[in-house]
């Protein structure tokens, strides 16, 4: 069977799975076709990252691959595929945390989604705690995401409800608790971003 066939019929597989679920307000068919492909085409393009990778040992290597670049400066194309993806029990924890790696510059709101997401995934035990910890904090940003935005309600509430989820580390949960949800992280961020001379 060649590839576009296997790719084609993964894709139909996908999309009579949704039309037979009953948990899910199910969109259109139209969408839910055109969803179920791009989650295809975008597992493939995580795969070949990963391939490329091989680890994450060193972070800026994947700042040297195309296709990562291609999501990470376009997340918004890929978020919906992305929530489907990072809940999926056959993807590897190394292509989850591209994933989480790729969303870093998605609008608030719908990284607050995408993590919000993960996090039932954790609590489901269909996604390895590593990969929340990471979409929370990536090295090269400080989690700036949340860090920044701390004071608005969605957010707050947010940061309380993973300081309950008892997989992450101790060390996870106390930053969130004691440098996020104070105010702390932000004041440091702002300090450090003020002595580079960026914005923030």
């Amino acid at each position: 069977m060649k590839t576009h066939d296997i790719v084609l019929l993964l894709v139909i597989t996908l999309f009579l799975d949704a039309c037979n679920s009953d948990t899910q307000e199910i969109p259109p068919p139209s969408t839910r076709f055109v969803i179920m492909y791009e989650t295809t085409e975008t597992a493939a393009k995580i795969s070949r990252i990963a391939t490329q990778v091989k680890d994450l040992t060193v972070l800026d290597d994947l700042f040297e691959i195309k296709e990562f670049l291609e999501i990470y400066e376009n997340p918004q194309s890929y978020v919906e595929a992305a929530i489907a993806l990072i809940q999926r029990t056959d993807l590897s924890i190394l292509n989850k945390k591209i994933i989480a790696l790729s969303m870093q510059k998605l609008p608030v709101t719908q990284f607050l989604a995408l993590i919000s997401v993960t996090a039932d995934a954790v609590e489901k035990q269909t996604t390895n705690a590593k990969v929340l910890e990471l979409m929370i904090f990536p090295p090269f940003n400080w989690g700036a995401q949340l860090t920044v935005n701390y004071e608005k309600h969605e957010v707050q509430a947010l940061l309380n409800r993973l300081v309950e989820i008892s997989q992450l580390s101790d060390n996870t949960r106390n930053i969130i608790a004691n440098d996020i949800l104070t105010g702390r992280a932000k004041q440091n961020f702002q300090q450090y971003r003020e002595m580079q001379g960026l914005p923030y």
